[in-house]
């Protein structure tokens, strides 16, 4: 469930094993469609996402992440490099095998491709040690995540994720899609009816 303020959206996330890596899915109530490809270690080959008047589909090429698609009735062409960072646009799914082996304050440097400007952003993840919380109603132990931009900006702008140890599924989030004074939005799992996730 993704609440920002009074508005609420359900989510629902699936995975299938493809030919070196994973299809993830997620599907949301407000129209959303996200596909995205990873491989064996989880980082992004290519990423389509549809929502109303949007429709792109990017892909990794030789350090570049290449975005065709149409916005709002225009055609859309970008490129982005990735600085030899990962490219990970699913957090939530790409986070896991980190969590479940760095050490608390370890850090992972990568990149996601922003939805809304389509621009290459640099960004960090550092763990932190365990603790617990309630997960659809039960007390669970997970990890928190710590996701912000590299280096002094990190007080800019930062989120947290949450994921359930021992098995690394992704249960919370909090984060902020926007500039400062923008609601935030949270993201609470609510039922896991699926399999565990692969690693």
């Amino acid at each position: 469930m993704e609440t920002t303020g009074d508005d609420r959206v359900t989510l629902v996330a699936r995975e299938w094993r493809v030919d070196g890596g994973l299809l993830l899915e997620s599907l949301s109530s407000s129209g959303d469609h996200h596909l995205v490809v990873v491989d064996d270690e989880l980082g992004t080959r290519a990423w389509r996402f549809e929502s109303g008047r949007v429709a792109i589909e990017s892909a990794l090429l030789d350090g570049l992440i290449v975005v065709e698609g149409e916005r709002s009735g225009r055609p859309v062409e970008e490129a982005g490099r990735t600085d030899d960072s990962r490219w990970l646009q699913s957090i939530e799914r790409s986070l896991r095998d980190f969590v479940l082996t760095a050490a608390d304050g370890e850090r992972l440097a990568f990149v996601v491709l922003q939805p809304d400007t389509l621009k290459v952003r640099a960004l960090q993840a550092r763990v932190h040690d365990a603790e617990d919380r309630v997960v659809a109603g039960v007390r669970t132990p997970v990890r928190r995540v710590r996701v912000s931009l590299p280096g002094i900006a990190a007080i800019l702008w930062r989120s947290d994720y949450w994921f359930r140890m021992p098995d690394g599924l992704f249960v919370e989030s909090r984060v902020t899609r926007g500039p400062p004074g923008t609601r935030e939005t949270v993201v609470t799992l609510v039922d896991d009816t699926g399999p565990a996730p692969r690693r």
